[in-house]
This record gives C-alpha cells, sequence and structure tokens, in this order.
C-alpha cells in the first residue's frame, strides 16, 4: 500500500511538471490561431498562468498580445497592444470555434494606433464626396484636406477637427468639425452646418463594434503623428 501511494505520488508530481511545461505552450498557440483567426496576421500572445493546469478551464493570470494590420470594417488599424490581466476565456469557443471569447476580465490595457495614410483611407471609403483626400495629423487635430465639386468646378476643401468618444455609443468615435474652409474661405454658421451635412460629417466615425474584439472607447488623442485610442474589452454574455 506504502508502495502504491509512493508511485502515485510520482506520477502526479511528474504529470503535475510536464503540465507546467508544455500546457502553457499548447494554450498559447491556441490562442495564438484563434487570435490569427479574428485578427488576421501572427498576432504574438504572451500568457501567464500559475498553476498551469487552470489552463484547462479557461483562467489566465494575464495575456499580453500585440497585433499589426487589423481591419476594423472600412479602417485599418496599425497596430493593437492589449494586457488583459485576472482573464477567463470560453475553452470551447477556443477549441471547436477557432476564435477568442473573453467571458471575464480584471485589469486591462488596450491601446491603438492610427495612422495618417490609414485615416486617408478610411476618410476615402466613407466620404464619397470628398476626392484626393489627405490626412495629417498634429497638435491635437485631425485635418483632412482633398477636392468637392461645388456646381462642376472642383474646390479645395480643408477641415480641421477632433475624432471625441461618441456620448450615445460607447463603442464609437465621432469625427468633430472644429474649423471647415473652402478655397481658402471660412465656413460660419448655417453655411457651415449645411456642408457639413452634405459632406456626411454626421457619419464620419471608427465604430469599434467592427472590430475583431468588441471594444469600448475610453480615450482618444493624436500624439507624434498618430490617432492613439485606448478601450476596453467588452466581456462577452449569453454563452
Amino acid at each position: 500500500m506504502r508502495r502504491r501511494l509512493i508511485v502515485l505520488f510520482v506520477v502526479l508530481l511528474v504529470g503535475s511538471a510536464l503540465a507546467e511545461a508544455f500546457l502553457p505552450r499548447a494554450v498559447q498557440r491556441g490562442l495564438e490561431v484563434g487570435l490569427a483567426n479574428m485578427l488576421g496576421g501572427e498576432p504574438d500572445v504572451r500568457l501567464r498562468a500559475f498553476p498551469s493546469l487552470k489552463l484547462l478551464l479557461g483562467r489566465f493570470d494575464s495575456i499580453t498580445v500585440e497585433s499589426q494590420g487589423v481591419q476594423a470594417g472600412s479602417l485599418l488599424i496599425d497596430s493593437i497592444s492589449c494586457t488583459l490581466e485576472e482573464v477567463a476565456v470560453s475553452m470551447r469557443a477556443l477549441l471547436l470555434e477557432r476564435t477568442v471569447v473573453v467571458e471575464r476580465v480584471g485589469k486591462q490595457h488596450v491601446t491603438m494606433r492610427i495612422s495618417e495614410s490609414s485615416l486617408r483611407g478610411h476618410v476615402a471609403r466613407t466620404v464619397s464626396l470628398l476626392q484626393e483626400p489627405r490626412v495629417v495629423l498634429r497638435d491635437g487635430i485631425v485635418a483632412v484636406q482633398g477636392k468637392v465639386n461645388v456646381g462642376r468646378q472642383p474646390v479645395l476643401l480643408a477641415v480641421d477637427g477632433t475624432f471625441e468618444p461618441d456620448a450615445e455609443n460607447s463603442s464609437r468615435i465621432r469625427y468633430h468639425i472644429r474649423r471647415l474652409r473652402l478655397d481658402g474661405v471660412e465656413a460660419e454658421g448655417a453655411f457651415l452646418g449645411g456642408l457639413i451635412t452634405l459632406l456626411g460629417g454626421p457619419e464620419v466615425f471608427i465604430d469599434l463594434r467592427q472590430a475583431p474584439l468588441p471594444m469600448q472607447v475610453t480615450e482618444v488623442a493624436v500624439k507624434d503623428g498618430w490617432l492613439v485610442i485606448r478601450a476596453q474589452v467588452v466581456e462577452a454574455t449569453g454563452r
């Protein structure tokens, strides 16, 4: 009997050691495949969990993800950096559907960076009346330039504005126009409002509901030539 207990103890000890050695890598690979299906490309995934056996339940002390070139509807997000702590993910979704569903998360830090080039493509696809758009990020301002047809005559349009969280929808970031000029002439009052409506200004937005992982916006800023968005991953419900 004593000998059997010793053998059982050794087996458990070896099994635990093997789990600590190989289970994190196996689960990490599963997360990489799931996130690659959602984000595209080859995301860099790092995870931490102790003891490793809790990985079988989809429980993590932390998950860190770095990914480049993530598509969110018509917008290309140049990079996403995401650190989630005290995370629970659905192992059923991971194993059967090859996707990552966050069921619970504690502290988290999500940062997205969007370049002038990516914003230019987004504006070109969402504001059809604006021709040859250019976007410049400077001093907290998102400056947009391009040509619009007034009658049959192309006119240079220059807009200064800011992207800000939508007060009515936490997943949206709206573009608020602060200044608008046509061929250098300042538009004001009712004329400004009419032009904004004509150009679809109220509909120029970034919608993070179209991101591979559903997110809510917490902060938007222009820094060093980048549009920087800080957000939080939305926990899944009803699964």
